[in-house]
Parts: C-alpha cells; sequence; structure tokens
C-alpha cells in the first residue's frame, strides 16, 4: 500500500495542512520560486549592497585620518587649557607608529589629542578624571588630580 492520496483512495491525512508562512514585508515564505512579491525578489539584492557597503566603508577608512585630532609640538603648544577634564585615555599601537590619545574638554566641547610624538611620558603619568591646566606657549601642564593626592606640574617634550 501506497502513502499517496492519488495511489490510495482509503489514505487520510494525519495531520492538516499547514498554510504557507507570511511575514509582512517579505511575502510568503516557502511560497513556489517566482511567486514572491517584489520585497522578496528585491531582498538579496539589498542585502548584498549593504554588505558590500560596508567592506568599501571599512577599507576607505582604515588609512583615514581621524577627523578633529591635533597633533605635532606646534599645535600642542598653542593651545590652552584651563582645568580641561580628560575624560578619555587610550592608545593605538600599530606596526607603523604608535599613537596616544587623550580626550579632554569640558562637557559638550571635547577635543583628542594625539601624544604619538611626546617623549617625556606624559601620557602615562596623566589619568581619567584629572583636570589639565596649560599656558598658550607652554609645554609645562599642571595636573589636578581626582583625589587632590598627586597634584604635580609635568613637562612634555617632544621629538
Amino acid at each position: 500500500m501506497s502513502d499517496q492520496q492519488e495511489e490510495n483512495p482509503y489514505y487520510r491525512r494525519v495531520h492538516k495542512e499547514r498554510p504557507k508562512m507570511k511575514i509582512p514585508g517579505l511575502g510568503s515564505i516557502g511560497a513556489g520560486k517566482g511567486q514572491g512579491d517584489i520585497y522578496t525578489r528585491l531582498l538579496p539584492l539589498v542585502i548584498i549592497a549593504f554588505i558590500g557597503y560596508a567592506v568599501y566603508d571599512t577599507f576607505v577608512s582604515i588609512n583615514r585620518k581621524k577627523k578633529d585630532v591635533v597633533d605635532g609640538a606646534d599645535a600642542i603648544r598653542e593651545m590652552t587649557w584651563n582645568q580641561e577634564k580628560v575624560f578619555k585615555k587610550y592608545a593605538d599601537m600599530g606596526k607603523k607608529a604608535k599613537h596616544f590619545y587623550l580626550v579632554i574638554g569640558k562637557p559638550g566641547a571635547t577635543k583628542t589629542i594625539d601624544f604619538g610624538e611626546e617623549t617625556s611620558g606624559f601620557w602615562d603619568q596623566v589619568d581619567p578624571y584629572n583636570h589639565l591646566t596649560k599656558a598658550p606657549g607652554s609645554l609645562k601642564v599642571t595636573v589636578d588630580a581626582y583625589d587632590n593626592s598627586r597634584d604635580r606640574t609635568i613637562e612634555m617634550k617632544f621629538e
């Protein structure tokens, strides 16, 4: 005996046939090929375009310099810091160059400074939540520690 209804007149399905699943915007899933609406046909193309753009943007941004990054001895010497809080401290150790960054400023107006060419170890002596004070034209920085136990003046040196 066969399990197919066409071959056996006494065959009866055990379970009722389920309706096809439909998701709004995607059409019916499980429908035959070419029976879906326009969204179902274009979805793979949209996904491939999105992945392509993500890969392109990743490779383009690898060699791009970050915006609003201050670097170099002359630019840092001309800056004025008046009780600027250190919000973030991080390093970027690449194969070609090493960059040490401090994000300082007041809430809502921050600037990122690259201390890659600095040789006195200033970046290692500053902690997040410290406050920095520096006069324009000088490389001496007064560091006010958040716990008031390590207030000091550090002089930066560049290559």
